[in-house]
């Protein structure tokens, strides 16, 4: 809760001096037009003063219009707000889990990751803004109600008084139930949407092994998880909601039996009545609003509990040394998460040389690539760059000014094709060709050997020392492979290339090879 106040207090002063000032005025009308409504009423069954009818009348307009002009502009003020401050809380979730170790961010299903963040910032976002004011407006507005019961009759105000208690006393006996099936709710409600989007991610492969029948039974697994969690959710509610209204039932039934009894002893007008009746209804919401709160709470409790397990992961070491280029890179590498895959892998590089990993799949090949880029560190590792240990320098800004990363799966921001080259000084008729065939192009709509030769062109053109490419040529065609390696042939001697690659063809002449087997097996040679 102290983060989403801090986000308020920090960024939305005026919104919220806003939502105060109209969240005010909308419970004083609340408040007002019941006892103008019914000192209106009192004026016209007299008949006595045409004045004082006008006068309540045009009193009871006036405050109408305020009211729904003010209910607008409050809605307005509030769903704005909301929506910016649900957008900067996942905003700050998104920015820290950036910053976890990327091994830990691997154990995420990034769809049930997705849901969930959605989920719990809507819910306690809702909840803040909500009852930020509100929970100690309604009490204001509560004290006063009874007050103004209490001058029209005792007795109401006693029975009022009396029914308080009953309302928390029945929600005390639902309170730890609801945690528990309000958390475990979310908890399947988020797997399952996860197993649904899985269909969407891989759909290819579902259709090219026509794996429908295996599928439809995972999600029908998976749904009927969800649906009997659901329904215990569901009946809890309703037996929860069946008490409160039994409860406003015979509190409206006796309210009208006691004011009936009243005015046939001409002890209260049928515009007290009115007026009462009126506060009774506006009591009997509020007690309802802090009946419900309690329960919101609940949900708002486990949502901002999950919410403060995402914010409160450990950040990845980053050191604080900082450097502008890279000119050696030195290695002793042992590492393994689930198993060993290197010990006592020895890597040395220097400015012109060229590192080829070649292996199989699931022997390390990528993960080799995440411990040079800084991106995997541990206490096994053990590389420098530039003779300065890993751990000592400011990665972040080292692979932001000194590295030059391609991956397998190409991601890049929506624009144009031109906006992607613009600062690239570009002189090579084979890159100007592509160039003024696509530059209009959104590189969304780009085919995937398009997509990356583009990308290989932004990165290579970047003029950093370290360049790691993973499996570069796996989109391109034979004139752009051939390209590909003319142009590192040329720019090896003031870098360090890293490539992964499974074609022996495009290995270049004086180069390293590391050989990745399974089993932390793994061969180097010379070329």
């Amino acid at each position: 809760m102290k983060k989403i106040l801090k986000i308020l207090i920090g960024s939305f002063k005026i919104n919220i001096i806003l939502l105060l000032f109209f969240n005010i005025l909308t419970n004083l009308l609340i408040i007002l037009i019941p006892y103008i409504n019914g000192r209106f009423l009192n004026a016209l069954i007299q008949i006595e003063n045409i004045k004082k009818i006008q006068l309540f009348g045009i009193l009871l307009i006036f405050c109408l219009i305020i009211s729904g002009v003010s209910d607008i502009i409050y809605s307005y003020i509030y769903s704005i707000t909301n929506e910016k401050l649900q957008f900067t809380l996942k905003f700050k979730i998104i920015n820290k889990l950036r910053k976890i170790p990327y091994i830990e961010f691997k154990r995420f299903d990034t769809s049930y990751l997705y849901q969930r963040i959605e989920q719990d910032t809507i819910t306690c976002c809702d909840f803040i803004l909500s009852n930020i004011f509100t929970s100690f407006i309604n009490l204001f507005k509560l004290l006063i109600i009874l007050i103004l019961i209490f001058n029209i009759n005792i007795y109401l105000f006693i029975y009022t008084v009396c029914i308080l208690p009953i309302y928390f006393a029945i929600f005390s006996l639902f309170k730890k139930p609801l945690k528990d099936k309000n958390f475990e709710i979310r908890e399947m409600q988020n797997k399952y949407y996860s197993t649904m989007n899985e269909q969407f991610t891989y759909m290819y492969n579902i259709k090219i092994n026509s794996e429908y029948g295996n599928e439809n039974k995972k999600m029908t697994s998976f749904f009927s998880r969800y649906i009997k969690s659901f329904k215990g959710y569901i009946g809890l509610i309703s037996i929860f909601s069946l008490s409160q209204n039994s409860i406003a039932l015979i509190f409206q039934i006796i309210t009208i039996i006691i004011g009936i009894y009243f005015i046939i002893k001409k002890q209260m007008t049928v515009g007290s009545l009115v007026v009462v009746s009126s506060y009774f209804n506006i009591t009997e919401n509020t007690i309802k609003y802090y009946y419900n709160l309690a329960g919101d709470y609940i949900t708002f409790k486990v949502a901002d509990k999950r919410n403060d397990e995402l914010l409160n992961f450990e950040e990845e070491q980053n050191g604080k040394k900082l450097i502008s280029e890279v000119y050696n890179l030195q290695g002793n590498i042992t590492y393994g998460y689930d198993k060993k895959l290197f010990k006592d892998l020895k890597i040395d590089l220097q400015l012109s040389d060229i590192l080829y990993i070649i292996g199989e799949n699931g022997c390390g090949k990528t993960t080799l690539i995440q411990i040079l880029n800084g991106i995997i560190n541990d206490k096994n590792i053990l590389l420098k760059i530039n003779g300065v240990n890993y751990t000592d320098i400011d990665m972040l800004g080292l692979r932001k000014n000194s590295i030059s990363n391609v991956p397998q799966k190409i991601y890049m921001l929506d624009g144009k094709v031109r906006d992607y080259l613009k600062n690239t000084d570009i002189k090579e008729d084979f890159i100007l060709n592509f160039f003024r065939l696509n530059e209009d192009k959104d590189v969304r709509n780009l085919s995937g050997g398009d997509l990356q030769f583009l990308m290989l062109v932004n990165k290579l053109f970047a003029k950093k020392q370290l360049v790691i490419l993973d499996e570069p040529t796996s989109n391109l065609d034979v004139s752009r492979k051939l390209w590909l390696k003319e142009y590192i042939k040329r720019t090896r001697k003031g870098r360090i290339y890293v490539i992964v690659t499974h074609n022996k063809d495009e290995i270049i002449e004086n180069s390293k090879i590391i050989y990745l087997r399974k089993e932390n097996i793994y061969e180097k040679k010379n070329y």
